[in-house]
């Protein structure tokens, strides 16, 4: 995805950037000047992306933590979907 941080006062065009000026625009803020002191709104976690390589030797443990993100981020396994509907929760309240 590329750096997200700023650096010398600039950033560097890539995804995390494309993001960032998404989100400014959808917030209706992209017209302020200095608009860009709003991407740090936007937060990229640490952990937020995977490298998978079937030459690597621990090719099978990256896949198994690739499979465990998504199983989790799914939530599959704890969703009631036997009415056929969708169903919105959260984990806190």
């Amino acid at each position: 995805p590329g750096s997200y941080t700023c650096t010398d006062g600039n950033y560097i065009h890539n995804l995390a950037m494309m993001i960032m000026e998404a989100w400014v625009r959808a917030l209706g803020l992209n017209s302020v000047d200095n608009h860009q002191q709003y991407y740090p709104l936007v937060e990229f976690p640490a952990n937020g992306y995977y490298h998978l390589s079937k030459n690597s030797n621990d090719y099978t443990a990256q896949l198994s933590d690739v499979t465990n993100r998504v199983n989790y981020l799914a939530k599959d396994f704890s969703k009631d979907n036997s009415d056929g509907k969708r169903n919105f929760g959260c984990s806190q309240y």
